[in-house]
């Protein structure tokens, strides 16, 4: 008799419970104490539900790939679905209840009995409620928490970016002193080459001056020659004078003929020198020009660069600025990281007070249990007397039922007699007037008589 009293007061908690908790889920006693498999697996569900956690949809997306070739996919779909939620129940209702020595399956769900569903049912509704109570308390501490860490990763990819950028620009202002460098050792070496080019041009001229001096001097040799040539002929024309002068003469003319010979060898050995002197200038003057080209662009290159060095101290002042923002961000990053310490240190004190609360609050479930046995033991016993005294009451009730109705046969039985004397008396009555009617009808007869 007390196990059914306790289990009506399980129903009835458990129904109030859920009414109170859940007001919208359509819910009756009968639900409770005759449970079946649909209002079960909607209870679960929609308790999961308002926890945020749905287990058939995580599953949906891996099943549809392998039911579709199935070809009674929606009977497998549906005992997927319920061997899923009859594993999560099973890992959370383990988890809440390890001493009751109660084990979730999947027969809870196809066929619940009434007992174990209330047990469970009673235990969710339970950690639903605390678990929602305790996220109210954390949830504005988790949210400054998120937006600190929030904060946080913006500051660190700004400040990531901030290096990037100053890696960069270092790697510019390397790779600027390389070019500088090179610049510099392109304008040496232009100098040099405009030095050399310099004494080229003088060596040059002065080559020039030696070859119109060379044409000059061959100028006059062959003006000489010519001459000699004509006064060669005209003494050939002229009478023959003794032979001892013409000896003389032409062994004269011999001589200056091979000193002019010799001269004109030496003018021509001469001209080819300054040929190969002329060539050697145009391919000078070749070079030069390639030299000139390359100076121009060596030109534009300083001039790149000089805009460069203008760009890099612009950028080195924007880097100051930015050094400076860096700096001031540093500054905030550390106040950040010191913020960050101190939440940390505030949430492993949480933690270490959610510890401490989580083992009082399993020594308060315990407690509870406890009340909760010596409780229902109690209101055993209270259902007992009050069974009793209600049976006791129901026998004064009936005993008062039997009085009443014994009273109400007094009551009609008097009220017959009385009833029957009534009649009785108007019957004597109506005799005793009918009596003294006839009476006086005699004494008047014998009265008319006399």
């Amino acid at each position: 008799m007390s196990g059914v009293k306790q289990k009506v007061a399980l129903e009835l908690r458990v129904f109030e419970s859920l009414v109170s908790t859940f007001p919208d889920f359509p819910c009756t006693v009968t639900d409770i104490k005759f449970p079946k498999k649909d209002f079960v697996v909607g209870f679960y569900l929609f308790v999961l539900g308002e926890m945020q956690y749905y287990p058939n949809k995580i599953l949906y997306g891996q099943l549809e790939e392998q039911l579709s070739r199935e070809s009674h996919a929606e009977m497998l779909r549906d005992t997927f679905q319920l061997i899923n939620l009859s594993k999560v129940l099973r890992t959370i209702l383990n988890q809440l209840q390890p001493k009751s020595g109660l084990q979730f399956g999947l027969n809870d769900l196809v066929d619940p009995s009434p007992a174990r569903n209330s047990s469970f049912m009673f235990t969710l509704l339970n950690f639903f409620n605390f678990a929602d109570q305790r996220v109210g308390d954390l949830k504005a501490k988790v949210e400054v928490v998120g937006e600190r860490k929030a904060e946080l990763e913006k500051l660190l990819s700004k400040r990531e970016m901030l290096a990037r950028e100053r890696n960069n620009r270092a790697a510019m202002k390397t790779k600027k002193k390389d070019f500088a460098k090179e610049v510099h050792q392109r304008m040496a070496e232009f100098s040099k080459l405009k030095e050399e080019s310099a004494s080229l041009e003088k060596l040059s001229d002065k080559r020039q001056e030696e070859l119109e001096e060379v044409k000059r001097h061959l100028i006059r040799l062959q003006s000489k020659t010519s001459e000699l040539t004509q006064t060669y002929q005209k003494l050939q024309a002229q009478q023959v004078q003794s032979p001892e002068v013409l000896k003389n003469t032409h062994k004269h003319l011999e001589e200056k003929l091979k000193e002019t010979k010799l001269l004109l060898e030496q003018a021509k050995e001469t001209n080819k020198a300054r040929k190969k002197n002329l060539q050697l200038l145009e391919k000078v003057a070749k070079e030069q020009e390639t030299r000139l080209s390359l100076l121009e662009d060596i030109v534009a290159q300083a001039k790149e660069v000089k805009k460069l060095n203008s760009d890099l101290a612009n950028l080195e002042s924007k880097l100051k600025s930015d050094v400076t923002v860096t700096e001031l961000s540093q500054v905030k990053v550390n106040g950040y990281k010191n913020d960050i310490s101190r939440l940390a240190a505030q949430l492993s004190s949480l933690q270490l007070q959610h510890e401490k609360t989580k083992s009082s609050l399993k020594e308060s479930i315990r407690h509870y249990q406890e009340e909760k046995k010596a409780l229902e033991d109690k209101e055993s016993s209270e259902v007992e007397s009050t069974l009793e005294a209600i049976n006791n009451v129901q026998e004064e009730i009936n005993e008062l039922i039997d009085l009443n109705n014994n009273l109400n046969n007094r009551y009609e039985k008097l009220y017959e007699q009385l009833i029957q004397q009534e009649e009785d008396f108007l019957k004597y009555r109506t005799s005793a007037i009918d009596a003294e009617i006839a009476e006086i009808s005699e004494t008047r007869k014998s009265s008319g008589k006399h």
